[in-house]
């Protein structure tokens, strides 16, 4: 089955990462025809990799919990995404960050 086709599965996802406004709207647009709404969204934290994506993000009534200050790079993300590797976050969110630096 295309992928184009399949359901988004969002069950144990803590967060989504967004890097280009382009993938903000491709997802939203996948989601909602898909029978989807933003209640599926809802209780993820939300990652943008910069004000642009953050704006995109905010088109859908959603503001980004995390937005790099300066360095919109995935460098830049992954730093500023370091706090949430915290004893909340799930041992592959921790290890995925540490891998990311």
């Amino acid at each position: 089955m295309p992928i184009r086709e399949t359901a988004i599965d969002l069950d144990g996802v803590q967060a989504l990462l967004f890097t280009s406004a382009n993938g903000v709207t491709h997802f939203f647009r996948r989601l909602f025809k898909l029978g989807g709404d933003l209640r599926r969204v809802g209780h993820l934290k939300l990652a943008c990799i910069g004000p642009a994506t953050a704006e995109a993000l905010a088109e859908y009534h959603l503001h980004s919990d995390v937005v790099p200050a300066k360095d919109y790079t995935s460098e830049g993300l992954a730093t500023a995404l370091a706090p949430l590797s915290s004893e909340a976050a799930t041992p592959e969110l921790r290890q995925f960050l540490s891998a990311m630096g």
